[in-house]
C-alpha cells in the first residue's frame, strides 16, 4: 500500500466547512498546511470509452452494482515495494487509467478484477503533471467499461459517490457517499507538480481506492480521485479528483502519441465576485489576477482585474470554466478570447503555447 505522505495546501476548501462555494477561489492562493495521502486515480476518454446518453438511475446500491466490474485493484511491483490502488476500466479491450505515482517506476503490474481474476498489465503511458497514467490488461477477453459524464456542470452540495478497490478486499468494490464540497481546488504536494482544477468531496476514499471513479447521482463518472486531504486537527478528510474533461485528454494523447502536451494560457484568477458581475453586466467570469510574463494571455494583452467572460466562443462563469477550457486544446491552437476590462467589452486573438517548462519539443 502507497503509504507516502505529501504536504500540502488546499486552495479555499479545508477552512472548517465541508460546503465550500468555488466562487472566490484565487488559484495559487493557499489557506491551510495540510498531510494529504496520494490516492492511485482514474481516468475515463470520451471518444474511447462508452458514455451514457441518458440517465440510468440514482440508486447508490444499482450504481455501484452497475460499475463494480470496471473497477479494479492494481499491484505494482516497484524496486521490492508494493504500492496498491485500484483503476477504471475504460475501453473494453481491457485498457485501465490510473495514477502516475502508483506506476511510477513499476517493474511489474497484476489487476484484480472485480470477479477476483488476476491479469498481468504493462504501462501504456504516463502524465506527471496531471498524475495520470494508462495501464493495458494482458488479455483478449472483453472487458465491462465504466460510463462518462461532464465535470462541467457540477455543483456544490450535489450528490458524489466513491468508488474503488480497497487494500485487502482482492478486488471487491469499496463505496461511499458525500457531497461536492468545491471545485477548482489546487494542490501542492511536497514531491511532484502541483495539481489544480480539481474537484473536492467529502466523500470517504479508502487507502488503496485511490485511481477510483468520483461518480454523480446518475451513475456518470465526472471525476477520477487523487488525492485524499486531512486537516490540522486531523478530525475532517475531504477527497480530490481530477475533472474527467481533463482525464479524457491525457488519456487520448497517450494512447496516440504516448505522451501529454499542455496547452498554457499563461494566467492565474479566481471567480468573479458577485458585485464585480453585476457591475459588469454579466453573470459570471474569472478575474485574472496575474498574467505571466511572455505568455499567450500577455501577448494579447490582458492585464490584472480584466473579466474573461468567454473562450473560444464558450460563455466562461468561472475560473473553473476557464482552466477546464484551456485544457480541451492544444498548443499551437488559435483561439477568440472576450473579457471586460471598467465598462469596455474586448476581444482578443490568442494562439495557445506549451509551458515553459514543458519537456517535449
Amino acid at each position: 500500500m502507497d503509504r507516502r505522505l505529501c504536504t500540502v495546501a488546499l486552495l479555499a476548501g479545508l477552512v472548517g466547512a465541508l460546503v465550500a462555494s468555488s466562487a472566490g477561489m484565487a488559484v495559487g492562493q493557499f489557506q491551510h498546511t495540510t498531510v494529504v495521502r496520494p490516492v492511485e486515480q482514474v481516468i475515463n476518454p470520451d471518444s474511447l470509452i462508452t458514455i451514457a446518453a441518458t440517465p440510468q438511475g440514482n440508486d447508490i446500491g444499482d450504481i455501484a452494482t452497475r460499475l463494480r466490474p470496471t473497477i479494479v485493484e492494481l499491484l505494482a511491483d516497484t524496486n521490492g515495494t508494493d504500492v496498491t490502488g485500484s483503476g477504471v476500466i475504460f475501453r473494453s479491450d481491457g485498457y485501465i487509467l490510473t495514477n502516475e505515482h502508483i506506476v511510477d517506476g513499476a517493474q511489474s503490474m497484476v489487476a484484480i478484477l472485480s470477479n477476483g481474476e488476476r491479469i498481468s498489465c504493462r504501462l501504456i503511458g504516463a502524465d506527471q503533471a496531471t498524475d495520470i497514467a494508462v495501464v493495458k490488461l494482458e488479455s483478449s477477453k472483453p472487458q465491462a467499461v465504466a460510463t462518462l459524464g461532464t465535470s462541467s456542470g457540477l455543483r456544490v452540495g450535489q450528490l458524489a459517490i466513491a468508488l474503488g478497490s480497497p487494500v485487502g478486499l482482492a478486488g471487491n468494490l469499496s463505496v461511499s457517499s458525500g457531497i461536492i464540497s468545491a471545485v477548482d481546488s489546487q494542490v501542492s504536494p511536497s514531491e511532484g507538480p502541483t495539481l489544480t482544477d480539481m474537484i473536492q468531496t467529502d466523500a470517504a476514499i479508502d487507502p488503496g481506492s485511490s485511481g477510483g471513479a468520483l461518480v454523480d447521482g446518475n451513475g456518470m463518472v465526472v471525476g477520477i480521485t487523487t488525492t485524499v486531504a486531512v486537516g490540522d486537527a486531523g478530525a475532517a478528510t475531504l477527497g480530490l479528483a481530477t475533472p474527467i474533461e481533463v482525464a479524457r485528454d491525457v488519456a487520448n494523447q497517450l494512447l496516440t502519441t504516448g505522451h501529454v502536451v499542455h496547452a498554457w494560457l499563461g494566467i492565474e484568477g479566481s471567480d468573479v465576485d458577485s458585485v464585480t458581475a453585476e457591475a459588469d453586466g454579466v453573470t459570471g467570469g474569472a478575474l485574472v489576477e496575474n498574467v505571466d510574463q511572455d505568455s499567450p494571455a500577455a501577448r494579447a494583452g490582458l492585464v490584472a482585474s480584466d473579466v474573461v467572460v468567454s473562450f473560444d466562443g464558450q460563455p466562461i462563469n468561472s475560473m473553473y470554466d476557464l482552466d477546464a477550457s484551456v485544457r480541451e486544446h492544444q498548443p499551437g491552437d488559435k483561439v477568440s478570447i472576450t473579457y471586460i476590462r471598467g465598462s469596455e467589452t474586448r476581444t482578443a486573438d490568442i494562439v495557445l503555447l506549451q509551458p515553459p517548462d514543458d519537456d517535449y519539443p
